[in-house]
């Protein structure tokens, strides 16, 4: 209690010092743990803080708000951590605005606009994140038009690989399975060597439920590069959804 106090008065020298004495006294307890963490990490300290964050996801690992305070601290330098724990957090917690709230600014951030488009389905009726969501909203579909019209131009002036790899992929970002399945097919009759194209029309054709041709463009692409893994995944999927759905 004299630690969080001391927390909020801003005077984290004094908390450090009694959240250690309240972890020396009960090692085994996960909010000392978590709190010591979140002041060590408020003092810049993220290092020193990191290992007892890990105490406390240990300690209480059915605790949504070890997963957010970890993913806030320790991982906001590394946001496919980050974005791993705020997910976390949502599922033992759904109605958890916070942990929407930051997961939403690390994927605007990261451009993980289809990412970000399933995480607003799911989670875009809370209201206690409506702010963060109506604007992720806007920021999605700004930044999406604005690459799409400008992946356009690009093909439009210089017809690469790369060209049709970048609209089919933002179309499918975008949830424009339809166009971007067909930019993909057009762009693997101009090069059909390319495997990021046909896994490209693959993951559009899943979204679309069509598991017949997203297998056999999945098989083209492992054909082309018995490594890409993307695609050797894509291809297990449809596979398993043609049996279920024969």
């Amino acid at each position: 209690n004299y630690g969080l106090a001391h927390m909020k008065s801003g005077n984290y020298q004094a908390a450090e010092l009694s959240l250690r004495k309240a972890v020396e006294l009960s090692p085994s307890y996960a909010l000392a743990n978590l709190n010591l963490g979140i002041c060590l990490a408020a003092e810049g300290q993220t290092d020193k803080a990191g290992p007892y964050f890990w105490l406390a996801q240990t300690q209480d690992p059915r605790n949504p708000d070890v997963y957010y305070q970890k993913a806030r601290w320790v991982d906001a330098k590394a946001p496919v951590l980050a974005c791993g724990d705020l997910k976390h957090a949502l599922q033992l917690r759904p109605n958890h605005s916070q942990a929407l709230a930051l997961l939403v600014q690390v994927e605007v951030a990261r451009r993980s606009w289809r990412e970000l488009s399933e995480i607003l389905q799911q989670y875009g009726d809370l209201a206690e994140a409506a702010p963060v969501v109506i604007a992720a909203r806007a920021t999605m579909r700004s930044a999406l038009d604005s690459e799409i019209v400008g992946a356009r131009a690009r093909l439009s002036a210089r017809p690469q690989a790369v060209d049709y790899q970048q609209l089919s992929f933002l179309l499918w970002q975008s949830r424009r399975d339809e166009e971007a399945a067909e930019v993909a097919r057009q762009g693997t009759l101009r090069f059909p060597k390319d495997a990021s194209l046909q896994n490209n029309r693959a993951a559009a054709m899943l979204d679309l439920h069509r598991w017949q041709e997203a297998a056999s463009s999945a098989e083209a692409a492992v054909r082309l590069e018995p490594t890409f893994q993307l695609a050797r995944n894509n291809l297990d999927f449809a596979r398993k959804q043609m049996q279920s759905h024969p």
